[in-house]
Formats: structure tokens, sequence, C-alpha cells
């Protein structure tokens, strides 16, 4: 694994452990919840984690190559993308119902819901860095 693939595992496992806690903070478990719930989840988390991964080398991999493709070769590459975010979207449904097997579908809702907060939080933050960058 190069640097920057190397750097990009750290930033990702990073912000992970970040929104763990982000969750944790958020939605609150009795300890019978949480015992079966956080090891069902880093696991979700994790593979979640490794489909990303993939997709950002292969988005790396893509801005690297001459933009002279080929309409076969985007169709392909388009093709390829659909498959990571079709990949995302299977792991998501099969960790549903594990994931209900420890909490009620309320406090699943609240994890998605803190998942999705603590996501717009990180793009806020992005975002202004990225305007006072400028300023």
């Amino acid at each position: 694994m190069g640097a920057t693939a190397a750097h990009a595992q750290d930033f990702f496992q990073k912000i992970e452990g970040m929104k763990l806690d982000y969750v944790a903070q958020k939605v609150t478990f009795t300890p019978k919840e949480s015992e079966k719930f956080w090891p069902v989840y880093k696991q979700y988390q994790a593979e979640l984690t490794q489909i990303k991964m993939q997709k950002f080398k292969y988005n790396k991999q893509l801005r690297n190559q001459n933009s002279g493709l080929s309409d076969e070769e985007l169709n392909e590459n388009l093709d390829k993308m659909l498959q990571f975010e079709q990949r995302e979207l299977e792991v998501k449904q099969k960790y549903k119902s594990e994931l209900l097997k420890s909490i009620s579908i309320q406090k699943l809702t609240e994890v998605y819901n803190a998942e999705r907060d603590f996501k717009q939080q990180v793009l806020r933050n992005y975002q202004d860095r990225k305007e006072l960058k400028k300023g």
C-alpha cells in the first residue's frame, strides 16, 4: 500500500472512530443493548469502510487517466461506480436486520439519524476550512 493509500486508510479510520464516538453520545443504550449492538455495528462500519476505500482508490485511478476516454470506457467506469454503491446498499440492508436483533427500530433510526448528522457536520467543517483557506 502506497503512502497516499495508507494516509487515506488512516483518514477513513479516524473519521469512523469519530463517528462511533458521535453515535455513542447521541444514542443511549442499555448495558445489554451495548453489549450486543457495538460489536455488530463496528463490523458493519468496517465493511462499509472497506468498500469506501476501494471506491476511493478507483476514483483516484480514474482521475489519473487521460480525459480522452471512449464512451465504452466511460460507461464501464460508471458501471463500476454503481457497483460500489450497490455493494454499500447490500451491506446496509444485511446489517439492518442484524442490528435489529440488539436494539429497537426506534433506536436504530436514532443511530442512522446520528450518522447523517455526523456526516453533515464533517462536510460543514470541511467547507468552513476550505473557505478559511480562500480568505
